[in-house]
């Protein structure tokens, strides 16, 4: 478990590479539109769809870096300037800084 292993050790941030589904795959409207369900149980079987593609290897890596996990301190000290956060390339921006300013940074691939 990330969240416990970021506890344990002195590691100041992680970054996670995450999977991607391709939409195609995923039955949205006969979630919403069968009559029985609630919007948390057509999220509910659009979440065991998405785990089922992955149970599956129906995915491919996310090549770039979008999901960070940093201490209070690393965030306190970051500034982007006027840079539009999620904008192409501000991830490998924010890779490289917290590869100098956070100890013990690592990124890792979502399992």
């Amino acid at each position: 478990d990330l969240s416990r292993e970021l506890a344990r050790s002195k590691r100041k941030a992680l970054s996670i590479n995450r999977k991607v589904l391709q939409q195609s795959g995923f039955n949205v409207s006969s979630s919403l539109n069968d009559g029985k369900s609630t919007p948390h149980s057509a999220a509910m079987k659009l979440w065991q769809q998405a785990h089922d593609y992955i149970d599956k290897g129906k995915y491919t890596t996310h090549g770039g870096y979008d999901c960070f996990i940093m201490h209070a301190s690393v965030v306190r000290s970051l500034n982007f300037g006027d840079q539009f956060v999620g904008f192409p390339f501000w991830g490998i921006n924010i890779d490289f800084s917290l590869h100098i300013m956070a100890e013990g940074y690592k990124n890792v691939e979502s399992e």
